[in-house]
This record gives structure tokens, sequence and C-alpha cells, in this order.
């Protein structure tokens, strides 16, 4: 979806799973380089991070939420006893 909130492409989820697999498949087909790229928390993973900066160039905004403690966590704060 642009910020104009106009649906750029759609892609139908496989049966017995969910849209994780489906986040790079829906994503390269387009030039992504420094285009920022916005997600909900399920997508706050490494490897949809590593694509989005590795392959495609491009920064990313991605919804973490406070179950994801070590995602939110700092390097610098120390862990929670």
């Amino acid at each position: 979806m642009t910020d104009a909130g106009q649906v750029v492409t759609q892609l139908r989820v496989p049966g017995k799973t969910n849209e994780m697999p489906c986040f790079a498949a829906l994503l390269a087909p387009f030039d992504l380089t420094g285009v920022t790229v916005s997600a909900d928390a399920l997508h706050a993973q490494r490897g949809h991070a590593r694509f989005l900066v590795e392959d495609e160039q491009a920064p990313y905004a991605l919804t973490v939420k406070k179950n994801q403690c070590a995602t939110r966590r700092s390097d610098t704060s120390p862990p929670k006893a």
C-alpha cells in the first residue's frame, strides 16, 4: 500500500499457513531501494529485516509489541530477572 492508501499488490496466502512465508515473495518483484517498508509485529523477524536491508536495500519500520522482550530490549539495558 502506498502512503496515499493505494493497494499496489496482493498475494493469496496458501491454506494451512499464514502470511509469514509470503513476505519476501510479495515484495521481491518491486525495486524497494530507499523505500521505507512498514509492517506489523508479525513481521518483526530477523529474516524479514535482513531481506529488506540486504536484498532490497530498503529501510524498514516494524511494530514491536511488549511480548517481544528480546527485540525491545536495547543492548545496554540489563535483562529482566
